[in-house]
């Protein structure tokens, strides 16, 4: 009997130990991918259209709602690390904004429809004289998840060529200058 109580107690000891590395993995994977989703959103902020923004404006918008997975949170994440690293000097000269927008936050319902979304979604949008003229999904995010260089590489060739006007899927009618807006804030 003491044999049998004694396996019982090392097998329930091994399963609570896995438990605890689980959870503490999980832990610090949500503790270093939420602080760039607060970085993104207060970049995003900060990208607010000036008066002065340029004619031709590119935007890259990482579109959420109020439920966050991990896996939502790491898209959001490591698409601000790639445009935030790569593309600082189009932030700065507001060439390109890049914010996230919660689409269930009231008056941010309207980019379901004007970016056709269906899931938390990382979409490019060009814009003159305030109007969109096209937009792109960048569905391969989520495939991506799994290799944060090839996401980060995906992200920087898009926006690069979407930039130079080579890569646009989705042809925007004319959208009215809210397209511009970024958003209630998150």
């Amino acid at each position: 009997m003491k044999v049998k109580t004694l396996i019982a107690a090392v097998l329930l000891l091994f399963v609570a130990v896995s438990i605890a590395i689980v959870v503490l993995r999980e832990s610090g994977d949500k503790g270093s991918a939420e602080a760039a989703p607060a970085q993104a959103e207060r970049a995003g902020a900060a990208a607010t259209p000036a008066a002065d923004a340029p004619e031709h404006q590119f935007a890259a918008y990482y579109f959420r709602t109020n439920v966050r997975c991990p896996s939502c949170v790491k898209i959001e994440s490591w698409t601000n690390e790639a445009i935030t690293t790569h593309f600082a000097d189009e932030l700065a000269d507001g060439s390109l904004l890049w914010t996230t927008i919660n689409t269930e936050e009231e008056g941010n319902e309207h980019y379901v429809d004007d970016y056709q979304l269906y899931t938390k979604q990382v979409v490019l949008a060009e814009f003159e004289k305030g109007e969109r003229v096209r937009y792109k999904d960048l569905a391969k995010v989520w495939d991506l998840l799994g290799d944060q260089r090839a996401f980060g590489d995906y992200i920087v060739s898009e926006v690069k060529s979407f930039m130079a006007g080579e890569n646009d899927e989705t042809a925007g009618d004319k959208a009215p200058a809210e397209g511009l807006d970024i958003g209630g804030g998150d």
